[in-house]
């Protein structure tokens, strides 16, 4: 196991020293938000710019996107990675 430092105001304080088993519950928790975010991102489309080989996510199904490198100069709407 890696160490992590958290702060607790003294209300949580209080609640984290009656649980049996705080770092245990912290870890469960995590991994529950990253399985709910790993869902989600399965769902997401992904798009890739063929001239800078940059891969978006569109998060919010805007349906089109662009490539926002603006080192890139690629004008063209990007085609969704299958």
């Amino acid at each position: 196991m890696r160490h992590k430092m958290i702060n607790l105001c003294p209300t949580t304080f209080e609640i984290a020293s009656k649980m049996k088993n705080f770092s245990s519950w912290v870890r469960s928790e995590l991994l529950k938000i990253h399985a709910e975010q790993e869902e989600k991102e399965a769902n997401y489309t992904r798009y890739r710019c063929p001239a800078c080989w940059k891969v978006y996510v569109d998060r919010y199904d805007y349906g089109d996107m662009n490539c926002m490198n603006r080192d890139c100069g690629y004008t063209h709407k990007l085609e969704p990675i299958e």
